[in-house]
């Protein structure tokens, strides 16, 4: 069991609140192990982070695509997982997640900061792969003994109406880790009402900020009209039943990222870089090379910022590490280069100056102690993204820099979710290049004891939300006997004329 399991089973119950078996039953797109070079290893992303303590805690089993499972089980099992692969064939495959996944829904998810591509056989490729995985998650629930699903994420919007239409009885939870758009750009799409419908499948439907959830509730009002009555914060359905719409922010495991910052490795990393960075001011990004992250506008920022404070030519460096993603994708093969460019462009201009460059672009993963040094030394994170879901890297500089009594400040874009917990970070409006240049210099210019003094206020609200509350707080809403009762009244939903 893992430290967060005793949390978990106090928030939620015993196994027997899910069912007769393990009873848990989480779907995703993807298995939380990765094949690495030589064996399967623990996937990193935020998604595996906050639910394999819970998968471990309950005794369940996680669903996912992979088509070459060969040595999976063993591998997850000696983790201490169960796992359960569903293979796609590659025609579907294509369509589903490079296609209508990544090229249709990311974008149009994150407020068409890309315009979104539409096509028949994508969705076609999206609802068949839908079908396949939530077939999977059904017969490991059969295997298992279990009756509660707990979907994950947008390539599976389709999923809990397909479980709920095969098991009426079942007990189904959706969560949504990327935001929701607003109402009208999601009714631009042709097929907005099976979207809608197909999350309405679940009993609890959650997001991560509230402004998500409302989204959400005026979009079905909008685009479900009479078939569907917003009530409070749930969706009432033709045929009575309730489902919950509600917002969980999710965390990290904040305890455990102090220890591992704390670590000889992430020490013999800090002096090092501290060696390498004498003298100079570091701002940090981290993240993938996606276009939502806002890394152009970053760079275009500094370049500004060095523009109007020539006192700090040769005196801040950027360090910003850049995670390759999707790179079968055209929009994310241009992001790449324009992002090089710019950062050779800020690099020449300097060294024509005879002053060491102002931005490190690290593209690749960068190993965990590395990382933990990395966040411990900035003097400024920059977290910048024109739209995200939560952004975890904002949580995690707050606990380290806490943890390490350092005096860094984080600036902060307001359409990351994680703004509406994080208030004490310098806030900025990430399209505006201006506007995050000045977020820096006032940043910079904060007093170290404000900067240590809003670093602690921020870190005892991510050490006080844990991936457990955060799991077991749907986990209890989902196993309430009177989840599936409709209310005595009904009111017209929100829906705009």
């Amino acid at each position: 069991m893992t430290p967060h399991g005793t949390d978990l089973l106090g928030t939620v119950g015993s196994d027997a609140d899910l069912g007769s078996g393990s009873g848990l039953v989480v779907l995703a797109n993807r298995l939380p192990l990765t094949r690495g070079a030589r064996d399967w290893e623990p996937a990193c992303g935020g998604l595996a982070t906050a639910l394999v303590p819970t998968l471990r805690a309950l005794d369940g089993v996680w669903v996912g695509a992979e088509s070459r499972p060969e040595g999976l089980t063993r591998a997850a099992g000696e983790l201490g997982l169960r796992v359960a692969p569903v293979p796609l064939p590659p025609t579907i495959e294509a369509g589903y997640y490079d296609g209508f996944s990544n090229r249709t829904l990311w974008p149009l998810l994150h407020g068409g900061v890309e315009r979104p591509v539409l096509s028949s056989d994508w969705w076609r490729d999206y609802r068949a792969a839908n079908e396949r995985l939530a077939t999977g998650a059904m017969q490991a629930a059969e295997r298992e003994g279990g009756s509660a699903y707990w979907v994950h994420d947008y390539h599976l919007l389709r999923a809990p109406a397909i479980i709920r239409r095969r098991a009426p009885r079942a007990r189904v939870g959706f969560f949504l880790h990327v935001p929701f758009p607003e109402p009208a750009q999601l009714a631009a799409l042709p097929w907005a009402r099976e979207i809608l419908t197909g999350m309405l499948g679940a009993d609890l439907v959650a997001f991560q900020t509230a402004g998500h959830r409302d989204r959400f509730l005026d979009a079905v009002a909008l685009v479900l009209g009479p078939d569907a009555w917003v009530s409070g914060d749930g969706v009432v359905l033709r045929d009575g039943r309730l489902v919950r719409v509600e917002a969980h922010p999710i965390s990290i495991d904040a305890d455990g990222l102090v220890r591992h910052a704390r670590s000889p490795e992430a020490a013999r990393e800090l002096r090092a870089l501290a060696r390498r960075y004498e003298g100079r001011t570091v701002l940090l990004g981290v993240d993938r090379l996606d276009y939502t992250k806002g890394i152009p506008e970053r760079l275009l920022a500094l370049e500004e910022l060095l523009e109007r404070r020539p006192d700090l030519r040769g005196r801040v460096v950027l360090v910003q590490v850049g995670v390759p993603t999707r790179t079968g994708v055209p929009e994310y093969r241009r992001l790449a280069a324009r992002v090089r460019a710019l950062a050779e462009r800020l690099t020449a201009r300097a060294s024509a100056e005879g002053l060491p460059s102002p931005v490190e672009l690290v593209e690749g993963p960068v190993p965990p102690a590395r990382l933990h040094a990395l966040l411990a030394l900035a003097d400024v994170a920059l977290v910048t993204p024109l739209a995200d879901g939560m952004n975890l890297v904002a949580k995690e500089y707050a606990v380290v820099q806490a943890a390490a009594g350092g005096t860094g400040a984080l600036v902060l874009s307001r359409a990351a979710g994680a703004s509406e917990e994080l208030r004490d970070a310098v806030p900025c409006d990430p399209t505006s290049t201006a506007g995050i240049a000045r977020a820096i210099e006032s940043a910079l210019a904060l007093e170290p004891d404000e900067r240590r003094a809003r670093l602690a206020r921020m870190a005892a609200i991510v050490h006080a939300r844990t991936p457990a509350t955060w799991a077991g707080k749907q986990l209890a809403t989902l196993v309430e006997p009177a989840l599936r009762s409709a209310p005595g009244a009904r009111r017209p939903g929100r829906a705009a004329a």
